[in-house]
């Protein structure tokens, strides 16, 4: 009998992420329950927002049986937070702590929930909609779960007057779901790759650094500062994509969030008073803030960077051929170094009227993108082949050797020969004519005679009869007009 193997999204791979997922909600909510019952007061609550995002993680995983896998994670967190606050002493019964687990495991279930209603009507959300997919759904289940615990766990588990507990949920749950969230997303979801890795060094140096003055200052009522718990998340705005922006943020936001335990408990010995409510819910709704803003403002730049690559590409690309157009490359000619050897090909795709008049335009253009297709793969790696315009194309060989040069282009001859004729593809025989020009020492500003000794030579290539290369050396090119 063969051995049967397990497979990550196979029965022992689900197995293996219960139990991880039994484990680190129930660790999560010990730690959480431990101050808790030190300080009297919810600073952090991570464990419902953690729940929820790894059940909906792995539920994606497999399409297979989802809606009963998500349950499964629900009885499982239910599980472990239950267990666990048996462990911890409070000033509640069994009874009690059971219904506040129960209420915490509805809270991941509605997170779910509002992700499934954000991501069916993301085109209301238009066009910032990944903004609103990690902002919405933490937002409708902290509401709706904070009306709950108001009106109907209060109930069941005297907490407060009604008002206050539905603010001092939804305040903390929302603050802490966001930052869980961030860096969930920001974290669990990027690729960085080692050029990435070395591109964004320094501003990961400098991320480090503020982090470390953070750090110093957890003593201090400064980190209460927003501001100052901003400084890197903006930093990062500035030089990270959308993704490292949102982990970044979620990270920087943590910090001031877990200090602020220290400054009100210890540094502060607080007074649990009308005023110091009031400072808790503020804080927490002005980090809140900040954060949604700086997530707002990356994915707004990502746009317009993503514009600005738009526009550009267009602007420089040929939009049939995909190839660079005439405007690139002037530009991209006109940035070589003074003095270096270049190849300059220009080349006409023969009796390219003849054909459109008898196959047709479509034909026409089909033989446009194979020959640029071939071109493509013909240039060298600091080859720079465009549309000049028609059937004409140009290819710019900076830093090539006469003897490379007249192997490249005669190769290039004979692949656009070598295509397959009209008998396999319903194309005609297609061949080209190449009149090119090495210079020794090129000079920028005397490209418009190297262009016409190149078009020349195509020229004389077409009068000697087509489908050939005509090539011709030069040491130095004079500019017109010298």
């Amino acid at each position: 009998m063969a051995a049967v193997r397990s497979t990550p999204d196979g029965t022992m791979g689900m197995l293996g992420r219960y139990l991880f997922y039994f484990f680190a909600c129930a660790l999560i909510n010990y730690l959480a329950l431990l101050e808790q019952s030190a300080v009297g007061l919810i600073f952090f609550w991570p464990g419902n927002a953690l729940g929820a995002l790894l059940a909906l993680h792995w539920r994606s995983r497999d399409r297979r049986g989802a809606p009963l896998r998500h349950g499964a994670f629900l009885l499982l967190f239910f599980a472990g937070h239950y267990a666990t606050s048996l462990l911890v002493p409070q000033p509640m019964t069994p009874q009690q702590q059971f219904w506040a687990c129960l209420f915490d495991t509805l809270h991941v279930a509605s997170y779910g929930i509002a992700m499934r209603l954000v991501v069916r009507y993301r085109h209301w959300f238009a066009p910032y909609r990944r903004t609103a997919l990690l902002i919405a759904p933490v937002l409708l289940s902290v509401l709706a779960s904070g009306a709950c615990v108001g009106l109907l766990l209060n109930r069941l588990v005297p907490l407060g007057t009604t008002g206050f507990v539905v603010i001092d949920w939804i305040s903390e749950q929302f603050l802490t779901c966001l930052v869980v969230t961030l860096i969930f997303h920001g974290g669990v979801r990027s690729n960085w790759s080692a050029e990435r890795r070395r591109r964004d060094r320094p501003a990961v140096l400098l991320i480090a650094a503020l982090v470390l003055a953070q750090l110093m200052l957890t003593f201090s009522p400064w980190l209460t500062i927003t501001s100052i718990a901003a400084i890197p998340a903006l930093v990062a705005l500035a030089r990270f994509d959308f993704k490292g922006t949102v982990l970044v943020t979620g990270l920087c936001m943590t910090l001031p969030t877990l200090s602020r335990v220290h400054f009100y408990v210890v540094t502060n010995n607080y007074q649990k008073s009308a005023n110091f409510y009031q400072e808790i819910f503020a804080h927490r709704i002005e980090f809140a803030i900040v954060a949604i803003l700086v997530v707002f403002m990356a994915e707004l730049l990502g746009q317009k960077h993503r514009l600005l690559v738009k526009t550009t590409y267009q602007a420089e690309t040929d939009r049939l051929t995909r190839l660079y157009n005439r405007a690139f490359m002037v530009k991209a000619i006109d940035r070589l170094p003074p003095g270096s050897r270049l190849g300059l090909a220009v080349l006409d795709i023969d009796d390219f009227k003849k054909i459109n008049d008898t196959y047709g335009h479509a034909v026409g253009d089909r033989i446009l993108l194979m020959v640029s297709a071939v071109l493509q793969r013909s240039a060298h790696a600091t080859g720079i082949a465009a549309r000049w315009g028609g059937e004409e194309f140009l290819i710019a060989l900076p830093d090539i050797s006469m003897d490379d040069f007249l192997v490249a282009c005669d190769r290039l001859v004979a692949d656009v020969r070598s295509q397959p004729d009209e008998r396999s593809s319903g194309l005609p025989q297609v061949t080209i004519s190449l009149g090119g020009v090495h210079i020794e020492r090129f000079e920028r500003a005397a490209f418009e005679h190297a262009f016409s000794a190149a078009d020349a030579q195509l020229y004389q290539a077409k009068r000697e009869g087509k489908d050939r290369a005509r090539l011709l050396r030069m040491q130095q090119v004079p500019a017109l007009g010298g």
